[in-house]
């Protein structure tokens, strides 16, 4: 062995060559050359090489790769491919080639295992050449951050030994041994970190191994230093100053601020914000844009309101906390002249009477201008031509005067421009328009706008309609221009009259008294006179012509031919009339005019249309045709005349006309003689009998209902009624009724009252329920409102308004003194500097305070002052101050709140104007307040809270909030207090207006774990007496930074699981804490870096809860003991390790497994009890009784199961074979170990008998019947045979031949042939059913195994018949082909036979089954055939309309599929025989002439109208029904009646007992001389709304109307 060792310079260790139960061992180093030399196998397991040969040895491997091959001629085992240790076993600690070898006869099986050595051949590499790693700024020193372990495939001393990392001076690098001997590192923070000095640092991480030579690989670590808010923004000034002009448009830029931060990201991201305590103001008129820092103007500037502002901006960063800074910004004004003059009216007499004198003062005109030198000179005009001009009087004050004659009428009031301009440049001006209204005096006459009128009426007015309206107009105004209407002349017919129309005294609406008739008057004329109600009052008039138009209200009246009876006209007209001849003429006259009377005429009913014509202007009735024999002598004609008018009303007139001719006839008894008394039946005269009576029955009803009607009509006329009222109704409105006066009614200038009564009956057509009633008008629009005297019980009550006018005392200054209210100091009485007088007073006085004495000041006596009617204005229009008219004291009127008044701004006075007349006078006044210390400092917020981050150094200041105090001076705010702590003090700083401010000093550096909050007072006190002070809360909450890691309970957690643990199974569950609070205490667990994959795989861990389970499937046999690297990880991020170590619990879970080394798959079925089938290994990865495993095989079957090693069986046949019983045989292994629970395995092996011929072909019946259809077509199948061979192969296949038969003297093959492998049989030739019915051949079924086995096998072939034959006929017999010819006899009876259709059918069965059908007969109602016998017999004895000759087509065909048929034609023949009688007519009218149309006519007209007079008398009846509870108010013994117009929310109440006094009335009006209105309404008027009444007119207010609330 050293001889083959030494020259392939390999090193071969040959740990175990021994046989162990069959088992040998070898060792031999990875990464061998092709063929380097294992062992020799066959010196170890005894063989020699002809054995080998012989016995077949081979190796038979687990996973099919042979690593390893054995030379057969010298039985050395090599190695054939080149062995990776760490490709093969991974990161095992051990690492084997098993094999088995086999030999057969006697079959051998021995175990082979060859262990491979490791040598360092790999290197270690990290999984990435380049890590980063983020570490926060503020990471505490010593903090440690796990690495990326290396990985090296070789085990033991040649894996991973140490790490190494490259100098630097901020980190260091600490290593640990794991459990399973693994090597890992952790860096270390020895020194802080600053990221503004350096942000990125460059590290070598470097592992080496055991081996020899050393190995090693490199990998590079980046490490980012995560900035952190630390440093606060810082401005490029702390103050920045600027001019502008105050004139800056609205986006002009002022300033661009900038701050820089030395932080990245958001955290050097800065946005400039202005503080929560700046100015209103300012925030108005700045913005401030929070990205770029740009300052622009966004109000309106005015120097003139303050010339400088003080701005403070914050830079905030986006850090958080969030770190600020402030600066100042001095912004000043430069002044532009942009401020126009400004023109005050102090005092304006808005109404001047158009008769003022010249110079009367209209108004006082004072002009400002708040700039200053040129720009505040100002000069002031008024447009020309107008009768105004301005004076000046003092101190920029003007005075607006009449200089011209006023005219309300010409120009009633004036917009007066004042325009004002200042001396500056540019020049700015001002316009102010006054409006002055000249009041009115009566100096103008009314005017009608015509001086007559011309009023078209139509006739049949409705009385107390408005028929026109005059109007008159008055440029006056008021009672000036308040016209009043009068009638003073009535003319009718040039007779003056009065009473027909009246005027309304306020609208000049002129109303008709009466319903005027066209026929009887043509035109009225009255004169009317408006007079004003001015003093002196003035007047005019106008005639006013009325004209009366004609309405179509008389019907045609018909003069001639003249009504006999007033009913009907008699003509009497020739019989030799000819067309054209007058008849006669029809005269209607119309007293209506115009169109109205125009007349037409018009035929509408004729006894004979055609006859007669009617002129359609002339009246003239002609014929049309000369007369004939057959009209009718009595000729009766209908004619319409109608007028033009609208709506058309007619008349209409009947001629009777009598047809004369030479003849002399007696009419009448022609007319009253029927034609034939024989037509005229008992029938007849029973329908004349009911149509007379039931036409006596309608007219009894008729007569009924008139009647009842009139009985109606003296009901409602007889009525007593008191009054008379008529009303108006409203949706919401209750029936309101107004009593019509108790006197007669008059109205000016007529003498005597009106005392006729008018009556209106109104009847109601049955269609105006489709319109409404319109006409009926009863209470007159004439009487005014301002006229009607309304009795009203109630009494009145005047209230008298008695005010008290009050009274001011005055009080002098030692009075106010005594009296302990106020303190009032004067500091300047009478300071008259160029006509103005100041006082000083304090703020808060009471009311009537003592200010001053203007009189005195004035040096005005006081009864003078008094009688000038001093008047005070100011120039807000506010009223502090008044002044007392009777002693000239100034006082205080309300209560003064300097700072409401004039805030901040100092000094603060209030500007008054003093008016005096008589003459007109006046002065300026100006009062100042002087401010107290009434308001104490107010803070805008009541708390104020601030952020501090922990890590904010000391000495940082922190703006607070100031606070605010309305007071001025030494009255406002002069210090801040802080409450006493020792972390934060307070300092001041005073800006440039005085203002103080307080900054939070920070003195202690601060730690959130120690401390979170702190509570301070800050109290800002003023410099008052007595001193004045206001608190707030600062509330400072600490921010946490992310300065810890988070921390595991426990460094090591320990689990155990059971290796068949499912998924989701929990392993254990982390539990980690963070000193830190909100986000930065937020954290997630993962695993780390040093985890392997396969640990990523078998477990999961919830990144929130830290729980581990199992999502892989966990094997004891791969690994028992898991070790997990676990962190916890915050936002910084700061990790904390843990480590968790898995054990697993070994279950039964590995089933054994069956391995087949050989198996024979075919044996024949004459093999020998003993023969080996396959050989098979057991194994079972388990240990213990888990790997213990037994085998066996089901029952039954002719095979067993034989041991030869441990774990090692045959399997041989114990019995006979026989294939065609058991062709195939599965055989299933079944093997089981002794675990808990016990765990089996099953493996099949089929095993297949190959066949022998020992069986002989055999067919599935001994004889077969085979039914063929005859005329088959020859050469198609018709039948197949089968036989079956159990044997295969050429042992199973059959062939089939027939075999030869004599067959009606011929040989079977003669007539059919089989397919010799399918077995099929056809017939070689069509068979007859009629000539031949059965065959029979014999069929033989032959194998092709050597010493081939046959049998045979009977085939009856039966002969079926089809339907091929058509019925033919047999009897009657047919002449010359056609034909057949019966003679009948006449006196035949139903069911007589005439002849029997006989016919066959050479077909069998269903085809040879008959039947009869007759298709057609010249007369098919005659005879009929049986349908199965075939006769034909009578249906009926001959008449004599039948035809003597018949012919009977009949119709044979059989029952087959398809059916087929003959037919037969038979000539039936009657001979003549004339003693035979036709049968007599039974069906004949007797008498049909006596059957007339009379009848007919009858019985229409009696239904007909039966059915009329029904319909119409239910109607009646229904209506009338429907129509009587509307009829009670009529039967009612009450004293009023009242009518109404309704709408849909009304309630009907009855009108009171009222008088109603007229002005201008000489006595009341009488119950008799009262309008009665009677209405009966149709029954089709419930469909509409009575809508024609207006009861109620304008001039009745609602108000005046009583409402009767006792009616029933």
């Amino acid at each position: 062995m050293a001889t083959p060792l030494s020259r392939r310079l390999n090193f071969i260790f040959l740990i175990c060559g021994e046989l162990v139960l069959g088992q040998i061992r070898y060792s031999i180093p990875e990464e061998l050359e092709h063929g380097a030399f294992v062992g020799n196998i066959a010196e170890d397991l005894g063989l020699s090489i002809r054995e080998i040969t012989g016995r077949k040895f081979k190796l038979v491997y687990d996973d099919g790769m042979q690593l390893l091959k054995v030379n057969m001629g010298n039985g050395i085992l090599f190695v054939n491919h080149r062995i990776d240790r760490e490709f093969l076993c991974g990161q095992s600690s051990t690492c084997s080639v098993s094999f088995d070898v086999a030999l057969e006869n006697p079959l051998e099986m021995h175990r082979v295992d060859v262990e491979i050595l490791d040598i360092n051949d790999n290197s270690p590499s990290f999984a990435k050449s380049r890590y980063y790693l983020q570490v926060s700024e503020v990471t505490a020193a010593g903090a440690f951050f796990r690495l990326d372990s290396a990985q090296d495939p070789d085990v033991g001393t040649n894996s991973v030994n140490t790490y190494q990392i490259s100098t630097n001076k901020h980190f260091g690098l600490k290593t640990h041994t794991r459990n399973d001997g693994s090597k890992i590192a952790e860096l270390v923070l020895e020194t802080p970190l600053d990221r503004e000095k350096l942000s990125t640092i460059h590290l070598t991480l470097t592992a080496f191994d055991g081996g020899i030579p050393h190995r090693s690989g490199n990998a590079e670590i980046i490490i980012t230093v995560l900035d952190f808010n630390d440093n606060t923004p810082v401005f490029d000034h702390k103050i920045y100053s600027v001019n502008i002009m105050e004139n800056a448009p609205i986006g002009h830029l002022v300033l661009t601020i900038n701050a820089t931060d030395l932080d990245e990201g958001t955290n050097g991201e800065v946005k400039y914000i202005l503080p929560s305590d700046a100015n209103q103001r300012v925030q108005e008129l700045f913005s401030l844009d929070p990205i770029s820092g740009q300052i622009r103007v966004q109000g309106s500037l005015d120097y003139e309101e303050k010339s400088i502002y003080e701005l403070e901006v914050e830079a905030v960063d986006n850090g958080t906390p969030a770190l600020n800074a402030r600066a100042e910004i001095l912004v000043e004004l430069i002044d532009v002249n942009d401020n126009p003059p400004e023109l005050k009216v102090s005092s304006l007499s808005r109404k001047v009477r158009e008769d003022a004198a010249f110079g009367s003062v209209v108004a006082i005109i004072s002009v400002m201008d708040q700039d200053s030198g040129a720009n505040g000179q100002v000069q002031c005009q008024l447009p020309p031509n107008i009768p105004f001009k301005l004076q000046k009087s003092f101190n920029n004050k003007h005075k607006l005067v009449i200089s011209d004659t006023l005219d309300r009428e010409t120009t009633p009031y004036y917009n007066i421009c004042i325009s004002a301009w200042d001396a500056g440049s540019p020049r700015l001006s001002t316009n102010r328009t006054i409006l002055v209204s000249i009041s009115d005096i009566n100096d103008n006459v009314p005017r009608f706008t015509q001086a007559s009128y011309n009023v078209f009426l139509m006739e049949n007015n409705t009385p107390g309609a408005s028929i026109f309206a005059v109007t008159a107009l008055d440029p006056d105004l008021d009672k000036n221009s308040k016209l009043s209407y009068s009638l003073l002349e009535y003319r009718r017919e040039d007779v003056s009259r009065s009473g027909d129309v009246t005027v309304n005294s306020e609208t000049g609406h002129i109303y008709a008294l009466r319903s005027f008739d066209y026929e009887i008057r043509e035109k009225i004329q009255i004169k009317i006179q408006a007079q004003d109600a001015g003093i002196p009052p003035l007047s005019s008039t106008a005639i006013v012509n009325i004209v009366i138009l004609d309405q179509n209200d008389n019907v045609p009246v018909i003069v001639a031919p003249s009504k006999y009876n007033s009913s009907t006209a008699m003509e009497v007209v020739p019989m030799s009339a000819y067309p054209g001849y007058l008849v006669t003429k029809v005269i209607a006259t119309d007293t209506d005019s115009g169109q109205n009377a125009r007349l037409s005429y018009q035929l509408v009913e004729a006894t004979d249309r055609n006859l007669f014509r009617v002129g359609i202007t002339s009246g003239e009735m002609r014929t049309t045709r000369r007369f004939r024999d057959h009209d009718v002598p009595i000729q009766r004609v209908l004619i319409l005349v109608k007028d033009n008018g609208q709506p058309s009303l007619s008349s209409t007139v009947t001629i009777v006309i009598s047809v004369l001719s030479n003849v002399t006839e007696n009419l009448s008894e022609r007319k009253n003689t029927p034609r034939n008394p024989g037509l005229f039946s008992d029938m007849n005269l029973l329908l004349i009998l009911c149509l007379g009576s039931t036409s006596c029955i309608f007219l009894l009803i008729i007569c009924f209902l008139i009647a009842l009607k009139c009985n109606q009509d003296r009901n409602v006329y007889g009525c007593i009624l008191g009054t008379c009222c008529s009303r108006q109704r409203n949706s919401t409105d209750a029936f309101h009724g107004i009593s019509v006066p108790k006197a007669n009614l008059s109205y000016p200038e007529t003498p005597a009252p009106i005392r006729d009564s008018y009556n209106y009956t109104v009847c109601l057509s049955p269609e105006s329920a489709q319109s409404d009633f319109l006409f009926l008008k009863p209470c007159h629009p004439t009487l005014p409102l301002d006229e009607i005297n309304v009795v009203d019980s109630a009494n009145r009550r005047e209230n008298v308004i008695n005010s008290d006018i009050g009274r001011t005392k005055s009080r002098t200054m030692a009075n106010a003194f005594s009296s302990g209210t106020y303190f009032i100091f004067l500091l300047c009485v009478s300071d008259m500097v160029i006509g103005q007088t100041r006082y000083s007073v304090i703020e808060e006085l009471d009311v009537g305070s003592f200010v001053g004495n203007v009189a005195e000041d004035l040096s005005i006596s006081i009864p003078g002052f008094s009688s000038r009617k001093p008047q005070l204005l100011s120039d807000e229009g506010n009223r502090y101050f008044e002044v007392n008219i009777e002693n000239g004291v100034l006082y205080v009127h309300e209560i003064i709140d300097r700072e409401e008044l004039c805030m901040e701004s100092s000094p603060c006075s209030v500007p008054l104007e003093l008016l005096l007349e008589n003459p007109f006078d006046s002065f300026s006044i100006e009062v100042e307040i002087i401010d107290k210390n009434d308001n104490s400092p107010n803070f805008a917020e009541n708390r104020f809270a601030l952020s501090l981050s922990e890590l904010v150094a000391a000495g940082t200041r922190f703006p607070l909030e100031s606070a605010h105090d309305p007071d001025i001076g030494s009255n406002t705010i002069s210090t801040y207090q802080l409450s006493l702590n020792e972390y934060f003090s307070l300092k001041m700083s005073t800006r440039n207006d005085g203002r103080k401010i307080a900054e939070l000093l920070l003195e202690k550096q601060l730690d959130r774990e120690e401390r979170s909050f702190f509570h301070l007072i800050l109290i800002a006190l003023d410099g008052g007496s007595p001193q004045r002070s206001g608190t707030i809360d600062i509330i400072v909450t600490v921010t946490d930074v992310n300065d810890n890691a988070p921390i595991f309970e426990r460094e090591i957690y320990s689990s155990s699981v059971l290796e068949n643990a499912t998924n989701g199974t929990l392993v254990t569950k982390l539990h980690a804490f963070d000193l830190d609070e909100g986000t930065n205490a937020d954290f997630k667990y993962s695993f780390s870096n040093y985890a392997s994959k396969r640990v990523r795989k078998l477990f999961n861990m919830d990144a929130e809860t830290g729980e581990i389970r199992v999502q892989g499937l966990l094997d004891y046999e791969k690994s028992d003991v898991y070790e997990l690297d676990v962190q916890a990880v915050d936002n910084a991020p700061n990790v904390g390790h843990a480590k968790v170590v898995v054990t697993l619990v070994d279950v039964n879970d590995n089933v054994p497994e069956i391995k087949l080394t050989s198996v024979t798959k075919l044996i024949p079925e004459d093999a020998a009890p003993g023969h080996v089938i396959a050989v098979f290994g057991v194994i079972d990865l388990d240990s213990g009784d888990n790997g213990q495993v037994q085998c066996q095989i089901a029952a039954g079957v002719p095979f067993k199961l034989q041991t030869s090693l441990s774990n090692h069986y045959k399997l041989v046949t114990s019995g006979e074979l026989d294939r065609e019983k058991a062709a195939r045989y599965t055989i299933s292994i079944l093997a089981w170990d002794d675990g808990s629970p016990s765990l089996s395995a099953k493996q099949i092996i089929v095993v297949s008998l190959s066949d022998i011929n020992d069986n002989v072909p055999q067919f599935t019946q001994s004889s077969y019947n085979v039914y063929l259809m005859e005329n088959n077509t020859p050469g198609a199948s018709i039948s197949s045979v089968t036989a079956s061979d159990p044997d295969l192969g050429k042992n199973g296949d059959i062939s089939y031949s027939i075999l030869e038969d004599t067959m009606q003297n011929a040989t079977a093959p003669v007539y059919f042939t089989i397919h010799s492998e399918s077995g099929i049989i056809f017939p070689l030739r069509s068979f007859d059913h009629e000539q031949l019915k059965i065959m029979q051949i014999t069929v033989q079924a032959q194998d092709g195994g050597s010493a081939s086995l046959s049998s045979t096998a009977i085939v009856n072939i039966i002969i079926l018949d089809q339907n091929d034959n058509p019925p033919r006929i047999i009897s009657p017999p047919r002449r010359n082909r056609s034909a057949a010819l019966v003679i009948i006899p006449t006196s035949i009876y139903p069911g007589y036979l005439i002849t029997k259709v006989i016919a066959n059918d050479p077909d069998s069965g269903q085809n040879a089954r008959l039947s009869y059908e007759m298709i057609d007969a010249t007369d098919r109602s005659l005879f009929f055939v049986g349908h199965y016998s075939g006769e034909i017999k009578a249906t009926r004895s001959f008449i004599e309309q039948d035809s003597r000759t018949q012919n009977l087509v009949i119709l044979v065909k059989d029952n087959g599929e398809p059916s087929l048929s003959s037919s037969v034609t038979i000539l039936l023949s009657r001979p003549v025989n004339r003693t035979d009688n036709p049968p007599g007519h039974k069906a004949h009218i007797t008498h049909t002439e006596y059957f007339s149309d009379l009848n007919i006519y009858f019985i229409a007209i009696f239904s007909s109208t039966s059915v009329i007079f029904l319909a119409i008398i239910i109607l009646l009846v229904a209506l009338k029904r429907k129509q009587d509870p509307h009829n009670t108010i009529y039967h009612r013994p009450a004293t009023d009646c009242c009518c109404m117009r309704r709408n849909s929310g009304d309630v009907f109440n009855p009108a009171p007992n009222k008088s109603l006094n007229y002005y201008g009335a000489a006595q009341a009006l009488s119950a008799s001389q009262a309008y009665n209105y009677t209405i009966s309404l149709t029954p089709e008027s419930s469909r509409s709304d009575f809508l024609f009444l207006k009861a109620c007119p304008p001039t009745l207010p609602l108000s005046d109307s009583g409402i009767n609330t006792n009616a029933n």
